[in-house]
């Protein structure tokens, strides 16, 4: 399971994470999280709700695409919630094996190591090269 953050080493990390599955012969499932304490409250909140799940769906299409050049398995899920809750929910309903994380992720990386009940990387990718 890839945490899909904003960054500029998602799509080499994502790049690792879908070569390493193909290897592996299984699926990666990529994972855009909302958490709803990063939108503003009253009347702009549905706006920024639609414009935060664009932008998580792009990350998303970008790691598809990817996967297409990889010839590996995604699927693609956007949550809300507890970003860290809703993960680890995740990986429990989709039986996932690996968490796979960015070094820059905006969890706090000794609260998923506690309470991750599989396996977490935390990886960086490299810059891409034209």
């Amino acid at each position: 399971m890839l945490l899909a953050e904003p960054g500029q080493d998602l799509l080499a990390l994502a790049r690792w994470t879908l070569g390493f599955a193909r290897r592996m012969k299984t699926r990666v499932v990529a994972v855009g999280l909302i958490d709803p304490d990063d939108l503003p409250a009253g009347d702009e909140r549905e706006d920024a709700l639609s414009v935060a799940e664009e932008q998580t769906w792009q990350r998303l299409y970008e790691i598809e695409d990817q996967a297409f050049r990889l010839n590996a398995k995604v699927s693609l899920i956007v949550e809300q919630g507890r970003p860290l809750d809703r993960l680890l929910e995740l990986a429990e309903s989709y039986d996932a094996r690996l968490l796979v994380l960015s070094t820059g992720t905006r969890l706090d990386t000794g609260e998923v190591l506690a309470r991750a009940p599989i396996p977490v990387l935390f990886a960086r990718g490299t810059k891409e090269h034209p």
